[in-house]
């Protein structure tokens, strides 16, 4: 499996792309400006929690995995958009390198993303770094994840305050089928 080295935060631009506050404030049925700044971190907050409930992206941003040589393989079990470009270093050169599309294989299931290159790009000897850039994340998000923002924004912001949690929030209902064994996001 790839392993992620880099992934972009989620960003209150994103989050509104996501989940637009004007629809968050006429779900909670807020009408002011005042409060729209905690809105977003609401938002912003929700996702946040979503991705690690779920031990993984499901908000559509730019990632990167670094290889140190061309082998083929599966992308750690996240959802995958698209493989944007993989970049290369030729042994002992500090300068990166665009590999043509041409050279490898991108096959992109819901379950599971593979990456497959070409015997001749494969077999070459002569590199010492593979970056592959790729979009990690559901694009657009599914509806049960969107509602299940939206519950979890409404239960934090009923309660502000702490409060001791008995049994699984349908948020939480909503989000396991999402979800996938414990890793490093």
């Amino acid at each position: 499996m790839y392993p992620v080295s880099s992934l972009t935060p989620l960003t209150t631009e994103l989050a509104d792309d996501v989940l637009s506050k004007d629809r968050v404030m006429g779900w909670l049925r807020i009408s002011g400006e005042a409060e729209v700044k905690d809105i977003e971190d609401l938002i912003l907050g929700a996702m946040q929690w979503a991705e690690k409930y779920c031990n993984q992206p499901l908000f559509a941003r730019a990632a990167t995995a670094r290889l140190d040589r061309f082998e083929g393989g599966e992308f750690n079990g996240f959802y995958v958009a698209s493989v944007d470009k993989v970049e290369f270093r030729l042994t002992g050169q500090t300068a990166l390198h665009t590999l043509d599309a041409t050279e490898y294989e991108a096959e992109i299931l819901p379950e599971a993303a593979f990456l497959r290159f070409f015997q001749a790009t494969a077999a070459r000897t002569d590199i010492d770094r593979v970056i592959i850039h790729y979009t990690a994340g559901l694009t657009p998000p599914p509806q049960s994840i969107l509602y299940a923002l939206r519950l979890w924004i409404a239960y934090m912001y009923d309660n502000r305050a702490d409060s001791k949690k008995a049994a699984p929030s349908a948020a939480e209902v909503l989000l396991d089928h999402y979800r996938k064994p414990s890793t490093s996001l």
